[in-house]
Parts: C-alpha cells; sequence; structure tokens
C-alpha cells in the first residue's frame, strides 16, 4: 500500500467501527424482541438491552421510575424501536426490581 492507502485506511477504520456498533444497537426494533411477550419485563430487558449493554450494566444501574424513564427515552433517541407497551413494561419491571412501583 502506498502512504496515501495506508493513511486513508487508518483514517476510515474508525467511522467503519463507529458504522458498525451505532447499526448493531440502531438496528433494535419493536419487532426485534421475536416471540418475546410484551409483558415479560426481564425478557424484554434480557433481549433488547443487552444487544448495545452488558447484564451485569444493566443489573448494576439502581434507579426509580423516573430514572428508568430517562434512561429509556435516552436509549431511543439513540435508535431503540421500542412499542408503546413495551416500554411501559421494561420501566415497570426495572423500577419494581429496584423497589419501586
Amino acid at each position: 500500500m502506498t502512504g496515501a492507502r495506508v493513511a486513508l485506511a487508518a483514517a476510515m477504520l474508525p467511522l467503519a467501527l463507529v458504522a458498525a456498533l451505532a447499526g448493531g444497537c440502531a438496528s433494535n426494533s419493536a419487532g426485534g424482541a421475536g416471540n418475546v411477550s410484551p409483558t415479560d419485563g426481564a425478557a424484554l430487558v434480557s433481549v433488547l438491552c443487552t444487544r448495545c449493554h452488558p447484564a451485569q450494566r444493566i443489573d448494576s444501574a439502581h434507579k426509580d421510575r423516573n430514572g428508568w424513564t430517562g434512561t429509556i427515552a435516552r436509549m431511543q433517541a439513540h435508535g431503540l424501536q421500542l412499542t408503546d407497551q413495551q416500554r411501559t413494561t421494561i420501566i415497570d419491571y426495572l423500577a419494581k426490581r429496584d423497589g419501586g412501583s
């Protein structure tokens, strides 16, 4: 490779990595939950949230209902697509898990 090609390849690598990561996470769709019931919060978190985050990160986060509502809204702004029922189920599950109602 010539010097210019090496420089171009080096410049493109970070962009390719970001695109690959963002594409994988942004592809979370409401239909991406497969056969998971939209009322099974634990399963929805396991299938949808762990596509972008390790389960340990989710398990170690402890928030109240408002905190989880904000977190899910932020994830939706990053491309997570949920039905209204899935969104409510996930927030209910996480808030109840963390001692909220």
